[in-house]
């Protein structure tokens, strides 16, 4: 959300997918930090004429608070955001166990998971 060198090569593009990681979540730990920053990369992105495809944050077997921040940033995302972007993507359905939150192929998806993902993705955008 610094326009760091990140966004600096991504804004050398005419279209990026935008896809926050659990990693994310944990290093900020405050839900409104996590929205107010990915709000202003899109931000950012748009004001350089880039299209911007978001994708909701994967499970990954959240717990305690990580739970309620990883909910808020996907809820951001689908009702606010989706306003600003080309299109939103939610990968949770595709992704998720028992709980939304919880990762039915792994932290990181294995083979399985990538394609069912992969599959759902191309599905997604045939529609726009």
């Amino acid at each position: 959300a610094l326009d760091g060198v990140w966004l600096k090569k991504a804004k050398k593009n005419d279209v990026v997918f935008l896809c926050l990681g659990t990693n994310d979540v944990f290093q900020v730990a405050i839900k409104e930090r996590l929205t107010s920053s990915l709000g202003k990369i899109v931000d950012l992105l748009i004001s350089e004429g880039i299209k911007v495809i978001l994708i909701t944050l994967p499970p990954f077997d959240q717990h305690g608070i990580f739970i309620d921040i990883w909910r808020s940033a996907n809820e951001f995302i689908k009702t606010t955001l989706s306003k600003k972007v080309e299109t939103v993507f939610d990968v949770v359905p595709v992704l998720c166990g028992d709980e939304p939150w919880q990762a039915k192929y792994g932290p990181h998806p294995n083979a399985e998971g990538c394609e069912r993902w992969a599959e759902a993705l191309f599905e997604h955008l045939k529609n726009i």
